[in-house]
């Protein structure tokens, strides 16, 4: 009886992708690789030119839905994909990211049975694609994202389709509308479980000064909104990024980052273009 019910969970897995043609097929491999059997997978492009649309193609037969239309960004891409998944959880997954096994769905399907939550964070590997260096997050509690302005990643999330219907992402935000539907998910005391497993590689790229500001302006007003103080703060970011530039302009920031725990890459997925398995 209970293997039926672990077998019934359906994960509903969106991806929104834009001219993402040099990495989305990775991300649609290691979805449809899964052994796991119940995952509604649906892609929401936003009207991509460089040849997404062809790699979508390619595999429209395992995707239960997908769609290449203008929208208003990608919260309002999100969104959509919201309204159309029928699962019983939604699992957001970026068009440079993927899975990080064949499995991982059987094992966050199992914790999921287990735990009966609304929320299940899990952890990821961030992925240094310049340096092919990766490293696991940290296990993010509420208490860090309230006074710390920590964010739990998406890509390690699974949250009640219900509940990802009744609130949605509030378009009003560019970059932090994911943590503004954390926050009023803590604020209405919302269960979340967090497991010590990883979900996903995680892509982290060189986000422009300006999209940094943007973000911690936004946090700012997601906490004072909340009820708490400013805790980002744009000069940090600045001061950082401007020591990562030096350090990789002297050719030791690989050194570096492996001194602070960051490791090779490695993985067994196809495609993977890190560690070019084909």
């Amino acid at each position: 009886m209970q293997n039926r019910e672990y077998k019934n969970i359906k994960i509903s897995i969106i991806t929104v992708a834009y001219n993402a043609v040099k990495t989305i097929e990775q991300t649609i491999f290691s979805v449809i690789n899964q052994s796991y059997a119940h995952i509604e997978y649906i892609i929401i492009d936003g009207g991509s030119t460089d040849g997404t649309v062809d790699v979508i193609k390619k595999y429209e037969d395992k995707l239960a839905y997908w769609v290449s239309e203008p929208d208003k960004g990608i919260y309002d891409a999100m969104n959509k994909g919201i309204d159309i998944a029928t699962g019983d959880y939604i699992y957001f997954l970026g068009a440079d990211d993927s899975l990080v096994e064949k499995s991982i769905l059987d094992t966050i399907s199992a914790c999921l049975l287990k735990n009966e939550c609304e929320i299940l964070s899990a952890r990821v590997w961030m992925v240094d694609e310049v340096y092919n260096l990766q490293k696991l997050s940290k296990r993010n509690i509420v208490n860090k994202m309230i006074f710390k302005g920590t964010m739990l990643p998406h890509q390690g999330l699974f949250v009640k389709v219900k509940l990802m219907k009744k609130y949605h992402f509030d378009c009003n935000y560019k970059v932090a509308a994911d943590y503004d539907f954390l926050m009023k998910c803590i604020k209405n005391k919302v269960n979340i479980v967090y497991i010590d497993k990883s979900a996903a590689f995680f892509a982290i790229s060189g986000m422009s000064t300006g999209f940094e500001k943007q973000r911690e302006y936004e946090y700012n007003q997601i906490m004072q909104k909340n009820g708490f103080e400013k805790v980002k703060d744009a000069k940090n970011t600045f001061i950082k990024q401007t020591l990562k530039k030096i350090f990789v302009f002297f050719s030791v920031w690989r050194y570096i980052q492996k001194k602070r725990g960051w490791s090779d890459h490695s993985c067994e997925n196809l495609r993977c273009r890190w560690c070019k398995n084909d």
